[in-house]
């Protein structure tokens, strides 16, 4: 039942053919065509199945919805087979040109979007926290490191990841056993293994995962909700929620250092380490603070002004560019080192007020940015936008690519994280 918003048909490997039929609540109704049989229905979209196209191969076909998702499915089974990209807003037509092996869309945009079909996303999603996914980042070993807070159930863990066989390794559930714990922040300790800020309802912790044991040093007051190892991994840069103070503290918990940052700070500001070891990139309300490293000392600190409260910061080891999320949906690429108002060399249009996370492939080319359920691909030259990656459930918080940019990886409020296949020249 419901009613028809699109209609197709699918050639099957038998030589029959299936008809499909989408409709405006979002279901792919499925029939075999010389007999009328139904063959069961496909909850595919949240939101109408604007358009249906048969391929890329016999058995398979795709669908575009008003949810700005595209997706693949094998007919016989009904199952996803693992596509998912999408238009900046509703789709409106697809079709698969197998001879040059691309998928087209147009949308609600205005835009004509190709991608290369083998531009998809890694299946099975890894499917493992109970909460929202707060972050994602790769280690130097590949694998892929998550941590999650309280809610919707009770999560508090950091799961590290085997990205290659989308399987779980290990996972570490963090402060005590059943308390509210929000996992804020996972990076790579300049060991290659997980670091993680927490927070309780009361104090929060610094916990280093090495193999085979955990060590957390205890913070006592205010909320750990930020943290990056220095190269080496002799220490980590950490802050605290609602703080101007940037923190380093050695791997035995040892404070070697605070600097106070000018201005105020409000909500969580992200810490970065540039990768040779030189700067820390973190921020205030009033923009980005570059402060020069000396081994494990913070040593000069430079201001560079932005319009707009920094929400998260990405860098690529190719550059000194600094890609800036704003809490105004907006997103920018950053040279700290330009003159005084000439820092932002591009900078997307403001959108609803949200969150936005960033990500920067290793050579500097690509940019990611989330505010919404929809992932977009900028070329890092000037903002233009490239692809879109449609497929969560729920609002984006964090991205990371891996160290060849060959995977990007999401995490959501929607409890999974996705892995996404990156396509040469996309």
């Amino acid at each position: 039942g419901g009613h028809v918003e699109s209609i197709g048909a699918c050639p099957m490997p038998d030589g029959s053919i299936m008809v499909l039929a989408g409709t405006i609540e979002g279901t792919v109704l499925r029939f075999d065509a010389s007999t009328g049989e139904p063959r069961g229905g496909i909850a595919a979209h949240a939101g109408g199945v604007r358009a249906i196209a048969a391929g890329p191969r016999p058995g398979l076909f795709a669908t575009g919805g008003a949810d700005a998702a595209i997706h693949c499915w094998d007919a016989a089974s009904g199952t996803r087979i693992g596509t998912a990209v999408g238009s900046e807003r509703s789709v409106h037509g697809i079709a698969f040109d197998t001879g040059s092996g691309t998928l087209a869309a147009v949308g609600h945009d205005g835009m004509l979007r190709v991608w290369d079909i083998d531009s998809y996303v890694l299946e099975p999603i890894l499917a493992g926290h109970r909460a929202w996914v707060y972050g994602v980042a790769f280690l130097a070993d590949g694998s892929l490191a998550t941590c999650a807070g309280e809610a919707p159930d009770r999560d508090g863990r950091v799961i590290r990841w085997d990205a290659a066989r989308a399987g779980a390794i290990d996972g570490v559930e963090l402060g005590a056993i059943g308390s509210a714990t929000l996992v804020r922040d996972v990076a790579d300790d300049g060991q290659g293994h997980p670091v993680a800020a927490y927070w309780l309802p009361r104090g929060g912790g610094i916990v280093f995962l090495e193999p085979g044991r955990e060590r957390t040093v205890w913070i006592e007051s205010g909320a750990p909700c930020s943290v990056a190892g220095l190269p080496g991994g002799d220490a980590v840069a950490w802050r605290r929620l609602n703080s101007p103070v940037v923190e380093v503290m050695s791997r035995n918990g040892v404070g070697l250092q605070e600097l106070r940052l000018p201005g105020t700070t409000r909500g969580r500001m992200p810490v970065r380490v540039r990768g040779d070891g030189s700067a820390i990139v973190t921020a205030t309300d009033d923009g980005l603070a570059i402060i020069t490293l000396e081994g494990v000392r913070m040593a000069d600190l430079r201001t560079v002004p932005l319009d707009g409260q920094v929400s998260d910061i990405a860098l690529s080891p190719a550059d000194r560019l600094v890609a800036v999320g704003f809490l105004d949906g907006s997103a920018a690429l950053v040279d700290p080192d330009a003159e005084p108002g000439a820092a932002v060399r591009w900078r997307t249009d403001r959108s609803h007020a949200a969150d936005v996370c960033v990500a920067r492939t290793p050579d500097g080319t690509r940019v990611a940015i989330a505010s919404d359920r929809l992932i977009r691909i900028c070329d890092a030259a000037d903002g233009t936008p490239l692809l879109n990656l449609a497929g969560h459930g729920d609002i984006v918080l964090s991205l990371a690519f891996d160290a060849d940019g060959s995977t990007l990886a999401s995490g959501s409020i929607d409890r999974s994280i996705r892995l996404w296949k990156a396509a040469e020249g996309h």
